[in-house]
């Protein structure tokens, strides 16, 4: 009995510790995500394409290899699911001058609006184009931010899409900086060309580049 006692209160003892450890584990991946500091802990979902657009600085638009040496495919279209045209070889140094650009937003921001955000769009009734503005958050409310444009604009998402409002980084969101002018997930799409053959479009991996202006000699 005394055998059986022990064995029974082990076992309990073990239940408590596993659980004790799956709750830690559980905060710290919460903690995790507080630290992104991109208010990404949520469930939107975004199929946003920006096209002919760059990221933030939209001025640095091209980039140079830092990784030893890779291999990287380039397709047809900016699309996982199109043809792939060539696979090029990429050492550090090389300049990659990009030819065409699209951000691909995959999962939105949710920031607190600093001041009310309204959305224009034109629509057309009875053969007569117009333009309607839509209030999409009050001051202190949360809205759903795609990207910011480098140029006085952010687009958000709404019940009926996407759309543009007038921005700055500095009064519109909390939280939308310099540092921090992204959505939480985006694939940047860039153009690029070696040849009349070898080329066509990439997802830039942050890891293996870094955005210049220019060639790294052009300032020689």
């Amino acid at each position: 009995m005394r055998i059986f006692l022990s064995l029974f209160m082990l076992l309990l003892l073990s239940s408590s510790l596993g659980c004790s450890k799956s709750s830690g584990k559980g905060a710290s991946g919460a903690n995790e995500a507080a630290d992104l500091g991109l208010e990404c802990n949520h469930d939107l979902k975004a199929n946003t394409i920006i096209r002919k657009s760059w990221p933030y600085p939209a001025d640095v638009r091209n980039l140079v290899w830092t990784g030893r040496y890779n291999k990287a495919e380039v397709r047809l279209k900016p699309s996982q699911i199109t043809f792939v045209t060539a696979t090029l070889t990429f050492r550090e140094g090389d300049y990659l001058e990009v030819l065409g650009s699209e951000v691909h937003v995959v999962k939105p921001r949710r920031l607190i609006a600093k001041k009310d955000i309204y959305v224009t769009r034109k629509v057309t009734r009875q053969g007569i184009e117009k333009t309607d503005t839509y209030l999409v958050a009050k001051a202190g409310e949360p809205a759903s931010f795609l990207f910011y444009n480098s140029e006085g604009y952010c687009m958000v998402n709404t019940d009926d899409g996407p759309g543009w409002t007038q921005c700055t980084l500095d009064d519109t969101f909390e939280g939308l900086s310099a540092e921090k002018p992204q959505a939480c997930q985006q694939n940047w799409w860039v153009q690029i060309e070696r040849s009349r053959v070898d080329k066509g479009w990439m997802i830039v991996n942050p890891t293996l580049t870094k955005r210049v202006s220019g060639p790294p000699d052009a300032a020689k």
